[in-house]
């Protein structure tokens, strides 16, 4: 995953975060790029204990995605 995208995926992860927070990160990504992403976002917060908090608008996405990911479909929390 050679985008932007990934870049700063990688700048974030050598940081040691406890909490990623996106904001729409696969906004520019096309599909396979997409659940590639998400299935290296998945990973480090199993594998490394990484809170990840993302928006994206692409709920039909998220929704049809092997992984589980908490929706809510309000603007405001």
């Amino acid at each position: 995953m050679a985008s932007a995208s990934g870049v700063l995926l990688a700048r974030a992860i050598c940081q040691e975060p406890n909490v990623l927070l996106l904001d729409e990160p696969t906004s520019f990504l096309d599909v396979h790029h997409k659940i590639r992403f998400l299935e290296i976002l998945r990973r480090l917060a199993t594998e490394r204990g990484i809170a990840v908090v993302l928006s994206m608008h692409e709920l039909e996405f998220v929704e049809r995605s092997p992984m589980r990911w908490p929706v809510s479909r309000r603007a405001a929390f």
